[in-house]
């Protein structure tokens, strides 16, 4: 096998980055120089060997760094929740969005918390600064393996009870000895002042039990299969960056403006003023021409793309109405052009065109 060949072969089986294939290439054309310029077999060897060894030392090193880089255990319920690949996974990780609390907890963090056998772990979460997404994992429900489970849980930060919080249920895997599931909260919204981020702040989830999806909650409350008390804190980590416009963009006829935009990999909120010259109402604005998708600045587009979430009229405020939502995949803020808002309802989901939305540039 000639050393070329062996080089080839590394970098198959390796993501090689630009500047350790550089430095190959480079080695390699000095390598032939050496041998138009030296017959003497032994020094070609010697060098030979030399190349290797600081290839193989390259590659070494960056599998190395990759692995630093990537060393964050990935929670099951949020890899399906946003159907993540290795780029969206990327830009979590490189962000501060994506955090596994137990391995960043300090003296007062509870991330684990058992009662009569029942533990409830946060094994981690995806945040910006006004949203989060919470991975749970809960074992010791062998009794009820294959069913269908919700946990009812309140939320508070820095003391203050959320509204605006879901949690979503979960089946109970037996052969693993676990189920998994997630907790998505809308921290700052529309109709509410203005927050700071909740980045630094104290959270805490107090589970008060786990219901079958089959023992939906009655007048009285929760039915309870597994009744307790798991108490949760920690501080709150996640990505601030963001893109931000004020604009001044008409949604077609409809009266009313998109004023302002902000979009993170996992969030959009958006703030509207109804045009007074048209004597449009913002009321009604989100049942009739809610946001529907995103277009990309290469032409695509996704459709379908908001998740959890609210819209409503603003009181007070200097805008008149607003719109909050997760994103049902990871997105790159830098790669959106335009937003699509629908024209008229109904539409058509299964196979939609462009000509149902207004297509609403973000420059």
């Amino acid at each position: 096998m000639s050393f070329e060949v062996f080089i080839e072969e590394i970098k198959s089986d390796n993501e090689i980055p630009e500047v350790v294939d550089s430095g190959i290439k480079e080695a390699l054309s000095n390598l032939a120089k050496k041998n138009n310029q030296k017959n003497n077999i032994n020094s070609a060897i010697r060098y030979k060997r030399f190349v290797m060894a600081f290839t193989i030392f390259l590659v070494c090193v960056f599998t190395l760094s990759v692995s630093a880089q990537t060393f964050i255990y990935w929670s099951g319920s949020i890899e399906d929740r946003f159907v993540l690949n290795l780029f969206d996974k990327d830009i979590l990780e490189n962000g501060g969005f994506a955090v596994n609390p137990s391995m960043t907890r300090g003296e007062a963090d509870v991330t684990i918390a058992e009662y009569n056998g029942v533990v409830i772990s946060v094994t981690q979460t995806v945040a910006d600064s006004n949203n989060i997404v919470i991975g749970l994992q809960i074992t010791g429900l062998e009794d009820y393996a294959k069913s269908e489970l919700i946990p009812e849980c309140e939320v508070l930060i820095d003391g203050k009870s959320i509204p605006h919080v879901s949690a979503y249920s979960f089946i109970y895997d037996s052969e693993k000895g676990y189920g998994e599931t997630y907790i998505e909260i809308l921290y700052n919204s529309g109709d509410e002042e203005d927050v700071e981020s909740i980045i630094g702040k104290r959270i805490a989830i107090n589970v008060k039990g786990i219901a079958t999806c089959d023992n939906l909650p009655t007048v009285q409350g929760f039915n309870y299969v597994v009744e307790g008390e798991w108490q949760l804190e920690w501080t709150m980590s996640g990505g601030e960056e963001k893109r931000e416009w004020n604009l001044s963009k008409d949604i077609g006829d409809t009266g009313i403006v998109l004023i302002y935009a902000r979009i993170t990999p996992i969030s959009i909120y958006l703030r509207f003023k109804a045009d007074d010259t048209v004597g449009a109402s913002a009321e009604g604005f989100g049942e009739k021409h809610n946001l529907y998708g995103i277009k990309f600045s290469d032409g695509s587009i996704r459709y379908n793309a908001i998740s959890e979430g609210e819209y409503g009229l603003a009181f007070e405020k200097d805008y008149d109405y607003y719109m909050n939502y997760y994103f049902n995949n990871i997105v790159n803020p830098e790669d959106i052009s335009a937003l699509l808002f629908i024209k008229e309802v109904p539409i058509n989901y299964e196979n939609p065109s462009e000509d149902e939305y207004y297509v609403i540039g973000l420059d």
